[in-house]
């Protein structure tokens, strides 16, 4: 499978450069796009939006991105 070869590819990459990984696709587990509490956008466009990618994060998916880089980094620079 393509998604899981590349998952291993980024994930040797960034541990030989020394980088840390976040993991998005675990965090929006549970929010896919028929979930009720989705994190990312259905094929058809949501009436009022302005923008829009099928299939990709919408807002509360990448706040929670947000949310957890920032977690990651804070942890990172307190170290």
């Amino acid at each position: 499978m393509i998604a899981s070869r590349l998952a291993a590819l980024t994930a040797k990459v960034a541990h030989d450069a020394g980088a840390e990984i976040l993991a998005a696709s675990s965090l929006s587990r549970g929010h896919d796009a028929c979930a009720a509490n989705s994190w990312m956008n259905g094929f058809i466009k949501p009436k009022g939006s302005a923008s829009f990618a099928p299939y990709h994060p919408n807002l509360a998916g990448m706040t929670a991105v947000a949310d957890a880089l920032e977690r990651m980094t804070s942890k990172s620079l307190s170290r």
